[in-house]
């Protein structure tokens, strides 16, 4: 089924348990901007076509339907979201705190194995190759680690933000039942976000140190090649730091969209993002992004003079408003998400 029929299909459901005639119903999806055909299908899909009726329409928790979409009705749906839902979140949240203590006590004793290993290992074969081999292994096992938790925290939210903006109490063990069922697809796509973002910009790096250490120390052209060395190498981490701009403006949107659209292939799920995103949703991204740099520098002032006054203060300061950040960035790109299926009919 179409996801935007699926939006109006839960809306429907969710009002008629409320006890909301199907006209009101019809009315309130029509008059906030949803075609005709759309709501008679998702009528036809529950299986009772809308009646018509020139009743007033209810308030609807369906989302901003409206072409430009801004910061703050971003901000505004996140808070819907979670006043309806928010003992889920914190239940969810408490759950996979546990279970990233018990992954953190799992590294630690990696850490504290290797530690002896690698004793043994220079004395035995003082080799320094072959004692970083185990250390490379764990750091490749902290990114795996770091890229689950991370698709973990997007599905639990946009889930429970989901559920709370469709008018639902999210069940806590329902909610991270399918946040798990779909953690492999959501974390498949943000590592294939990120080598296409950032690939070019690391290949661009390794030729900038690459031309630039073989100016200094081949002698090769003398001054005159070292400079152009460096301003080619400069023009290469620009072009790769542009890349990794644009591409984060065309492919924020890629892991809701793996995990709201199974039917999406992970490959499919870049398209999906690029299409969404075009006319009107990359120009959010930009703002939400400077408001979020200003955010954190006077975050940082703040809690810099706390710190010369309390260390405690200072801390506490820091970590509740990287908590609400959090929530605010993921929670906007996922109702950004939303509103950007609603308009691209």
């Amino acid at each position: 089924m179409d996801p935007r029929i699926q939006i109006a299909v839960d809306y429907v459901w969710t009002q008629r348990a409320a006890g909301v005639a199907d006209g009101a119903i019809s009315a309130a999806l029509l008059q906030i901007g949803w075609p005709q055909d759309y709501v008679t299908a998702a009528f036809n899909s529950i299986g009772q076509p809308p009646q018509p009726a020139a009743v007033q329409p209810t308030q609807t928790n369906l989302v901003d339907t409206r072409h430009k979409y801004t910061i703050r009705a971003a901000i505004a749906d996140v808070y819907r979201g979670m006043k309806v839902n928010w003992l889920t979140y914190l239940i969810c949240v408490l759950s996979m705190l546990a279970v990233a203590s018990i992954l953190v006590t799992l590294i630690y004793g990696i850490l504290s194995a290797l530690h002896v290993y690698d004793k043994v290992a220079y004395s035995g074969f003082g080799g320094v190759g072959f004692r970083l081999i185990p250390l490379i292994c764990l750091y490749l096992f902290v990114i795996a680690v770091s890229a689950v938790v991370n698709a973990m925290v997007v599905n639990v939210l946009a889930l429970t933000l989901r559920d709370g903006l469709d008018g639902h109490r999210g069940k806590p063990l329902a909610t991270l039942k399918e946040a798990l069922f779909r953690l492999v697809r959501v974390a498949l796509t943000n590592a294939l976000v990120a080598l296409v973002a950032l690939g070019p910009f690391i290949i661009t790096t390794i030729i900038m140190i690459t031309v630039t250490f073989a100016a200094t120390f081949s002698g090769v052209g003398g001054r005159s090649s070292s400079i152009a060395g460096l301003i080619i190498s400069l023009l290469l981490g620009l072009a790769g730091f542009a890349w990794a701009l644009i591409a984060s403006l065309r492919f924020a949107l890629a892991p809701y969209v793996a995990l709201i659209e199974p039917q999406t292939s992970i490959f499919g799920t870049l398209k999906r993002s690029s299409y969404l995103l075009r006319k009107g949703g990359q120009w959010f991204l930009l703002k939400g992004f400077f408001l979020l740099v200003a955010v954190l520098i006077i975050v940082l002032l703040l809690t810099h003079s706390s710190m010369s006054a309390s260390n405690d203060t200072g801390g506490t300061i820091f970590t509740a408003v990287n908590i609400v950040v959090t929530i605010l960035i993921n929670g906007g790109l996922y109702t950004l998400y939303r509103n950007r299926v609603a308009v691209k009919k």
